[in-house]
């Protein structure tokens, strides 16, 4: 009973088993570092084990101690090293997993063409490019001369899905119902007043704050632009702050 315990077929069969399971325990969600660790670390002990009982009392004694303390100094090395890199891997991957985690990314998309009288109501669209919820969206009002955009706060963003932010327009104070013709006149007009001859380029800053799940605040400062003739909008520059 005991020989088979400690015989080779057991260890070709606990061995492979064991460094599976430290492997297949790194690709669960999250993964399980310890578990991974003391699955290699067993399997390195049990190899080295046998392979320390096999030179011990399992050869010919007419076999040199050179020829055993060479092949031990090379088997013992390789599983060795095999370890070190196991759990150095798995060291490596707790790391970075430390240093990047799920967080929420909100970028401002806006309509290639600039809302017209004519136009169906087609305003600006706050996407979640990031890996979990954006809670608590607000987009801070756009002022420029007489006009003032304000725009409805978004309870949350899911990843992967955008929302369109509809602003209320003022002029001198003065406010349209969100989905008529002249509210999206207005827009264009707040948009694009400062754009007087064509290749000239219009620049707003747009702040958007908003928690994540964990509660924390953010806040993200895009800059956009607007070229004549075709005012047509791009967010040039993104910034990120905590």
């Amino acid at each position: 009973m005991w020989s088979v315990l400690v015989g080779w077929y057991t260890v070709a069969i606990v061995v492979p088993i064991l460094v599976g399971i430290g492997i297949g325990v790194m690709s669960m969600n999250p993964p399980e570092y310890m578990v991974a660790q003391i699955s290699f670390s067993l399997a390195a002990i049990i190899l080295s084990t046998r392979v320390g009982w096999w030179l011990a009392f399992e050869q010919a004694s007419q076999v040199r101690t050179s020829q055993m303390a060479l092949f031990a100094f090379v088997i013992f090395g390789a599983i060795g090293l095999c370890w070190v890199r196991s759990v150095r891997w798995v060291s490596g991957r707790r790391t970075m997993a430390a240093h990047i985690r799920p967080h929420a990314k909100l970028i401002l998309k806006l309509p290639h063409k600039l809302p017209q009288m004519s136009d169906q109501p087609n305003w600006m669209i706050v996407q979640n490019v990031g890996t979990e919820p954006a809670l608590d969206v607000a987009v801070e009002p756009i002022e420029i001369g007489n006009y003032r955009a304000v725009f409805s706060d978004i309870q949350v963003v899911e990843p992967g899905r955008e929302a369109p932010i509809i602003p209320a327009i003022y002029k001198n104070g003065q406010y349209h119902n969100i989905f008529s013709h002249m509210t999206n006149a207005w827009f264009a007009e707040l948009l694009g007043q400062d754009i007087k001859r064509l290749g000239d380029v219009l620049k707003i800053r747009v702040r958007l704050s908003y928690r994540d799940t964990a509660d924390n605040e953010h806040t993200t400062t895009q800059i956009l632009s607007c070229t004549r003739p075709a005012m047509i909008m791009k967010v040039t520059r993104d910034l990120e702050s905590g």
